[in-house]
């Protein structure tokens, strides 16, 4: 228990569907719907998944964006739920966030140094912000005399290097990654990747990583959840999951992954899920998986399978795992 960082437990977050003059509730959109996971101290799990499976909803959630509409999440074994306003206020030194676009997230009227330096000023840590800032520049890859400079004068890749720095300023303990390199060049996703590695190696940070590149989550993670329509489908550690993962939706998508060689490419058998994602405002009964699934039969369609320990720190929900390993040529891209 003392190795847990982040507890979520059965978390739900229900939008309402409002309807007429009067704005009556007529449904609600389940983006998260009875998820449950853990991330130790130290660690990086990494959340995948087709968008509109709900990622980037429980990013927020944590993070205090939004209030849940059920469920706990627990903190250092503190339910944040229940946090008061000075409570939120300190916990918000300890989880930060890094965002998808590095230019939206950035103020574009405010130059680099203010930027990195406005967590400081807020939390007054140090008095010597300039100071403070030029370390966190220097540790992210930037020239101090960029410290001047407005955030259109950057690559993207630059601009990310700024939300990272601001991300540490505070010494957080967790920092939520929302596909921080989806936006960026491939040469340029592996250096911010290796950057994220160093700092975790260096700061002893726990990563919460979402995104929807298995390349990118075989180079950073130490576990990895698949998540599909609010839940969560198969988890487990890295290597287990590239080279054991069982659910038919974890081994659609590691078939889903381009090789690098054009032959192969070609001749590889890959496995291609009919139909699109189910509306989140009305998921189906039973598995939520089962409208696209090869192997569903009528019991997948009535009743909900439960998140199953199968092996060392690896869990599916499903009645009809694979049991085979995902074909060779659908991995070797990322071994």
């Amino acid at each position: 228990m003392s190795n847990r960082l982040l507890e979520i437990r059965d978390l739900k977050m229900y939008f309402p569907i409002e309807e007429g003059m009067f704005k009556k509730t007529t449904n609600y959109v389940k983006a998260v719907n009875g998820l449950s996971l853990t991330v130790n101290k130290g660690e990086t799990l990494a959340i995948v998944g087709e968008s509109g499976c709900g990622k980037s909803t429980l990013a927020r959630t944590i993070i205090g964006l939004q209030k849940p509409t059920s469920g706990e999440i627990l903190f250092e074994g503190k339910n944040i739920l229940e946090f008061n306003h000075q409570e939120m206020h300190q916990l918000r030194r300890d989880i930060q966030m890094v965002f998808q676009d590095p230019f939206t997230s950035l103020n574009p009227r405010m130059k680099v140094g203010d930027i990195i330096a406005a967590p400081l000023k807020a939390y007054k840590t140090t008095k010597n912000v300039k100071h403070r800032v030029l370390e966190l520049m220097e540790l992210v890859g930037l020239k101090p005399e960029y410290y001047n400079r407005l955030p259109h004068e950057f690559s993207g890749g630059q601009r990310q290097r700024i939300g990272i720095a601001r991300a540490i300023a505070l010494e957080p303990k967790l920092i939520i990654c929302d596909e921080p390199v989806s936006a960026l060049d491939v040469s340029i996703q592996a250096q911010v990747i290796n950057l994220f590695k160093d700092l975790q190696k260096e700061l002893n940070l726990t990563y919460l990583f979402i995104s929807h590149d298995l390349s990118v989550v075989k180079h950073i993670a130490d576990k990895v959840a698949v998540m599909y329509l609010g839940k969560i489908m198969e988890m487990s550690e890295n290597e287990t999951f590239f080279q054991e993962a069982c659910h038919p939706y974890s081994n659609a998508l590691l078939s889903a992954i381009p090789l690098p060689d054009p032959e192969k490419e070609k001749t590889r058998e890959r496995i291609v899920l009919k139909g699109d994602l189910p509306s989140p405002a009305n998921p189906p009964a039973g598995c939520v998986f089962h409208t696209r699934c090869p192997f569903a039969q009528d019991s997948c369609r009535e009743n909900t399978p439960p998140l199953e320990k199968r092996g060392e720190e690896h869990f599916v929900s499903c009645y009809f795992p694979v049991e085979h390993k995902p074909a060779e040529k659908a991995r070797s891209v990322v071994n």
